[in-house]
């Protein structure tokens, strides 16, 4: 490992004020504004492998959804609810999927009461949260100015997630496991889907657009955000549109490039990527010039998120997320995740 190597702690950017609600900023306000936090749960010995998803609007809802495969079955929840910004609230509910701040990045809380399934989740901090501000070269997410005009923030962390996790349909209905396994969450605010889309049709190219990597192993995690095609976004030498970090219990060593490998090309690869999978293969780019490859050996499901703007009707984007087993190639570091991406244009764009 290179002498230059630096590691960063927690965040100088960040108070626990941020683990709360944020209201928007400037002209964001008459804009549709939201915070999002996302948690995975990913215990492989107990046969539950899910992501949840939250984005709480200012224009008084919220929408939450969780997603679970129990013994590779899959069972969903989704709901949009009437919910409020409020900075000084370390909870937000629907009554069915509740989020919590116990202890501002160091534990949340996440509780599932539906007809499907019933957990009760802690995340402890695995390691310092790492906020993209802090990349190399800047937040990567500032190139998407043209499309969501103002961009708040952005972190995220390792975590362990523990708790009881109750089985309420399928063929297991009424048995309640233990979960202990590696875990992340990020929160974001921006006003990402406000952008208007204009006419668009069934003609319009398909094309990748961002990745996001979520990849875990025992002694550390690899986090990687960036565009398939960042030249098109206006990237610049100084911000390439690609970064992220590895967090251990060092600290944080950013990433200074990762790529899908092979890169990226063009129309015909973002058309498979909506029906075979993301890219399976990433190179990482670690300061002090370390070079790792991460592969995924098993794609155990792939899962398309329910993104919505302002109509509830539009798919703006196309985004999925492939629950993966993976492998370091040059250590031999075996773990799991979840590599994302997304593809525009939203197909279908209409939801009948």
């Amino acid at each position: 490992m290179s002498t230059a190597d630096t590691y960063i702690g927690h965040p100088t950017g960040l108070s626990d004020v941020d683990e709360m609600a944020h209201l928007p900023i400037g002209s964001a306000s008459e804009r549709l504004w939201g915070d999002t936090v996302w948690l995975s749960a990913m215990d492989p010995q107990a046969g539950i492998r899910g992501v949840n998803h939250i984005h709480l609007t200012n224009r008084g809802y919220a929408r939450f959804q969780a997603h679970y495969w129990i013994d590779g079955i899959r069972q969903s929840y989704a709901c949009r609810a009437p919910a409020h910004q409020d900075p000084t609230s370390p909870r937000w509910s629907d009554g069915q999927m509740t989020y919590e701040i116990v202890e501002p990045f160091r534990r949340v809380r996440l509780t599932l009461d539906t007809a499907q399934f019933g957990a009760q989740l802690d995340y402890e901090s695995r390691f310092p949260a790492f906020d993209y501000n802090d990349c190399a070269g800047g937040n990567p997410l500032w190139i998407l100015q043209r499309v969501a005009g103002v961009h708040g923030g952005h972190y995220e962390q390792a975590a362990v997630c523990r708790g009881s996790f109750e089985i309420r349909q399928g063929p297991h209905a009424g048995e309640t496991r233990a979960l202990d396994c590696l875990a992340h969450r990020d929160h974001t605010w921006s006003d990402r889907f406000a952008s208007p889309r204009g006419w668009d049709d069934d003609d319009t190219p398909d094309a990748a657009m961002h990745f996001w990597l979520i990849l875990q192993f025992p002694d550390r995690d690899l986090h990687g955000v960036g565009f398939f095609d960042p030249d098109a976004l206006s990237a610049t030498r100084t911000n390439p549109g690609r970064a992220g970090c590895e967090s251990s219990a060092r600290g944080n060593r950013l990433v200074l490039d990762v790529a899908p490998v092979p890169e990226y090309a063009g129309t015909a690869t973002a058309m498979a990527y909506r029906t075979s999978g993301g890219p399976d293969r990433w190179r990482f780019t670690l300061d002090g010039g370390e070079v790792l490859h991460v592969r995924a050996t098993h794609r155990h499901a792939t899962l398309e998120l329910i993104m919505r703007g302002e109509n509830d009707a539009e798919n703006p984007l196309s985004d999925y997320e492939d629950i993966v087993d993976l492998e370091i190639e040059e250590t031999g570091e075996r773990g799991y995740g979840v590599i994302e991406y997304s593809v525009l244009p939203g197909r279908p764009r209409w939801v009948s």
